[in-house]
């Protein structure tokens, strides 16, 4: 990603733009992290997108 920070971002404010893009970077560790260590694992939750919801069979019911 530096690379493309430095080919397509003005250089009056690479140096921000990284920093951001290792802010973002490093929220997206830490909630990965959180899900792994505190809740039901990043595979479960990846799961969850294709469960259908029990919400809806109860209102075909």
């Amino acid at each position: 990603m530096n690379n493309v920070i430095s080919d397509y971002v003005p250089k009056n404010v690479r140096t921000l733009a990284r920093l951001g893009w290792l802010g973002a970077t490093s929220l997206m560790f830490l909630g990965l992290l959180r899900v792994n260590l505190e809740g039901p694992g990043i595979t479960e939750v990846v799961k969850t997108v294709w469960r259908e919801s029990p919400n809806k069979k109860k209102l075909e019911a």
